[in-house]
């Protein structure tokens, strides 16, 4: 899942916690989440509360555009892992 963070110019630790645990019930239910357009102050914030550190630095974007063409590559990888598998 991707949230284009675009709009989101400000937050606090009760909106970090939030993310985290979206991400914690995302997580066990197999379902990565991803952040793109995250402003610099937002990002700031998220990455002292933690948020960063749970959903990963390599799951943040600059981009939607970017967050897409990554994504959707990983998922193809992953699908042509299991594949071979069989």
């Amino acid at each position: 899942m991707l949230i284009d963070a675009e709009a989101v110019h400000l937050t606090d630790t009760d909106g970090a916690d939030m993310l985290i645990q979206v991400e914690e019930e995302l997580r066990s239910q197999g379902v990565p989440l991803a952040l793109a357009r995250v402003h610099p102050p937002v990002f700031a914030l998220w990455e002292c509360a933690g948020v960063i550190d749970a959903i990963g630095k390599g799951r943040v974007f600059d981009t939607v555009r970017d967050a897409v063409h990554t994504l959707s590559g990983r998922a193809k990888a992953q699908e042509g892992g299991r594949g071979a598998r069989r």
